[in-house]
């Protein structure tokens, strides 16, 4: 019962806002937190539609079923990862300038 509802509030919180908080904080500099919030939640739904129409492209012309949970969650994942690895880059050369 627990487990289910923390698995909820995680997916929840990875699906619907994560990925856009990463890319707002790329593409945005300064920003308030509540124009911040309601961006990455926009910015989030379209990351996530994005990546399953790609999926779905993807599972199209390889003859390979892409969407799945595996796939969805791995594909969030390296967004995810790879917007944050670009964040601290990005804030690394900022501070060296």
């Amino acid at each position: 019962m627990i487990l289910e509802i923390l698995q909820i509030i995680l997916g929840l919180l990875f699906v619907i806002f994560l990925p856009g908080y990463i890319l707002s904080l790329l593409i945005f500099r300064e920003m308030s937190i509540v124009e911040r919030l309601c961006i990455s939640c926009g910015l989030s739904i379209f990351i996530v539609v994005l990546l399953s129409f790609l999926l779905t492209l993807i599972g199209n012309l390889a003859q390979i079923p892409a969407i799945g949970p595996i796939g969805v969650w791995l594909s969030l994942f390296l967004t995810c990862s790879i917007l944050g690895i670009t964040h601290i880059l990005n804030g690394r050369n900022r501070v060296g300038q």
